[in-house]
C-alpha cells in the first residue's frame, strides 16, 4: 500500500471515481519513498513522530497511540495534518514531479503548504488577583510544551480535582536540564504566588547539595534567601504541639534520625535518648508538664557536653556523630539568634550542603524535614508550602 502525504486531501476527493476504477499504475518518484508503513505505537517512551527510512527506501512512520484521535476526528478549523504533526518537507508531493514508469501518470498536484510560524504559546500570569478572583483560579506552572502539538503544558499544584497527589519528582539524566526546569518551577510558584489557596504567600525549602541555587541570578529572581551549614537558625531539639510526654516523642525522634544517619545501635540511641531528657531535665523541661514546654529547649551543644560530662565517654559512632554535629557547628547555640523553623521558611530558602560529608548532609535533611513537617501538620490554617530536595 502507498500513502500519498498531500495537503490537497480535496483535489483528491473530488477525483474519487477515477480513483475508483483502477485506471492507472504506480510509478516511482525521483528522490522519494518507495512506499511508506504507518505505526500508531502504544508505548511510554514514543511521545513524538519519528521518520526514518529503510535501506530499502521505505518510510517508516510511528506515531503515538494517543494521537490516534485527533487523526480521526480532526477540526476544519485546524491545519492540514502535514503541517500539524509536522511532515518533513521532502515527502511533501509538489508539482511537476518527475515520474519514471513505462506509462506516464498523472501526478496530483499539491498546493505549496505556507511555513509553519512559531507558535506563540500563553505564559503563566503574575498579576495580583482579588479575593473573589483567588479561588477561582488555579495556581498554574508551565512545565513545558507537548512535544507533537506544542500546546503548554500546566502543572497546578493546588487543583486537587485534576492532580489529587501532588508529589513531584523530576529526573533525567546528566545534562538533561534538571536544574534548569527546577529553577523555573520555583521561580512560577514565586511570581504566581498570588493565585494560591485563599492567596496565601507559599513557602519553599531548597536542600542545595551542589551549589545549584546560590547563583546571584536565582536569588535576585526568587528573593530566596541562602544559609550554609553554620549556625542555622533553629534548634531541632525545640518542642512544639501538645502531644502528651512531647519532650520524650521529641527526644526519640532525633535518635532515630541520629541513628538512621550514623548506623547507630539500639543500646546507642537508647543512649541519646537519655542524654537528651537529661538535657530538658537540666533545663527545666518535665515530659509530663505541659506548662514547662514553653521554656528555652537544649541545645545540640548541650546534648554533645552532656555526653562529655559522663564519668566514661565512649568514642564509639555515637561520639563521632555528636562531634561532628557540635564540631561543625551546624546548628546555632544561641537561643536568642534562633527562630522557629516554620517561620524560617518564608519565601524560598536555600540551605547549602555543598562540600560536606554525605552524613551531616544526609543528617540535616532528615532532622529539618522531620521537625518542619510535624510543624507544619500542627499549624491548622497556615499557608502552604513546598518541600524541594535538590540533589
Amino acid at each position: 500500500m502507498v500513502y500519498w502525504i498531500t495537503t490537497s486531501y480535496p483535489l483528491c476527493w473530488k477525483r474519487r471515481e477515477w480513483w475508483l476504477t483502477g485506471d492507472y499504475q504506480l510509478g516511482e518518484l525521483a528522490d522519494y519513498a518507495e512506499g511508506f508503513v504507518v505505526a500508531h505505537v502504544d508505548s511510554g517512551t514514543c511521545f513524538d513522530l519519528s521518520y526514518k527510512e529503510t535501506a530499502e527506501n521505505i518510510l517508516q512512520i510511528e506515531i503515538p497511540y494517543s494521537l490516534l484521535p485527533s487523526l480521526i476526528a480532526a477540526q476544519g478549523d485546524q491545519p492540514p495534518l502535514a503541517e500539524r504533526y509536522r511532515v518533513p518537507e521532502k515527502y511533501l508531493l509538489k508539482p511537476e514531479c518527475d515520474v519514471n514508469s513505462s506509462h506516464p501518470v498523472q501526478v496530483a498536484t499539491t498546493t505549496e503548504p505556507p511555513p509553519i510560524s512559531a507558535l506563540e504559546l500563553p505564559q503563566p500570569e503574575a498579576s495580583a488577583l482579588t479575593p473573589s478572583n483567588v479561588r477561582n483560579t488555579p495556581l498554574q506552572i508551565l512545565f513545558g510544551h507537548d512535544a507533537v502539538r506544542q500546546n503548554p503544558l500546566y502543572w497546578e499544584p493546588t487543583n486537587t480535582a485534576k492532580f489529587m497527589n501532588t508529589n513531584t519528582g523530576i529526573i533525567g539524566t546528566m545534562g538533561t536540564g534538571k536544574t534548569q526546569f527546577t529553577k523555573s518551577l520555583v521561580t512560577q510558584l514565586m511570581r504566581n504566588q498570588s493565585y494560591n489557596v485563599d492567596g496565601k504567600p507559599i513557602g519553599l525549602l531548597i536542600f542545595d547539595y551542589k551549589s545549584d541555587y546560590v547563583d546571584d541570578a536565582f536569588l535576585e529572581a526568587t528573593g530566596a534567601k541562602r544559609y550554609q551549614l553554620s549556625l542555622l537558625p533553629y534548634n531541632p531539639l525545640s518542642l512544639f504541639g501538645d502531644m502528651p510526654m512531647l519532650p520524650r516523642h521529641t527526644a526519640m525522634a532525633f535518635a532515630e534520625t541520629m541513628g538512621k544517619a550514623y548506623n547507630l545501635g539500639v543500646k546507642q540511641r537508647m543512649k541519646l535518648v537519655t542524654l537528651i531528657m537529661e538535657c530538658y531535665d537540666l533545663a527545666g523541661i518535665v515530659p509530663h508538664d505541659r506548662s514547662t514546654w514553653n521554656r528555652v529547649a537544649p541545645t545540640i551543644e548541650d546534648v554533645w557536653q552532656q555526653y562529655l560530662a559522663q564519668e566514661k565517654v565512649d568514642e564509639d559512632s555515637l561520639y563521632a556523630a555528636l562531634y561532628n554535629l557540635a564540631g561543625f557547628q551546624i546548628f546555632e547555640t544561641d537561643p536568642e539568634k534562633m527562630t522557629s523553623l516554620y517561620d524560617l521558611v518564608d519565601g524560598v530558602t536555600v540551605i547549602e550542603l555543598a562540600g560536606y560529608p554525605s552524613e551531616i548532609q544526609n543528617l540535616v535533611v532528615a532532622l529539618t524535614t522531620g521537625s518542619f513537617f510535624m510543624r507544619r501538620c500542627k499549624s491548622v490554617g497556615n499557608r502552604r508550602c513546598e518541600v524541594i530536595i535538590a540533589s
